[in-house]
């Protein structure tokens, strides 16, 4: 990172900022966007969004009824 090489040199606030907030961005991708297997990977993500999508979720909607997602690889038909 271009930031710690220049903290080598002088240190300002205005670099030290500048590394933090990368660090924020870095880590906030690396949760929500869930990098790395970090927060169940893209199986968790793809639970998530089969649990969001189609007539279940339309169910849900309209009926206030609140389920939580199905098991990865588990079907996706309505529930009882």
């Amino acid at each position: 990172m271009p930031e710690v090489y220049e903290l080598t040199g002088r240190i300002s606030a205005t670099k030290v900022l500048t590394l933090v907030i990368n660090l924020a961005v870095v880590l906030y991708l690396l949760f929500a966007k869930r990098l790395f297997g970090i927060r169940g990977g893209g199986r968790a993500e793809a639970a998530e969004r089969a649990h969001d999508t189609g007539w279940g979720a339309l169910e849900r909607v309209f009926t206030g009824h609140a389920h939580p997602p199905a098991a990865p690889g588990a079907s996706g038909g309505a529930r009882p």
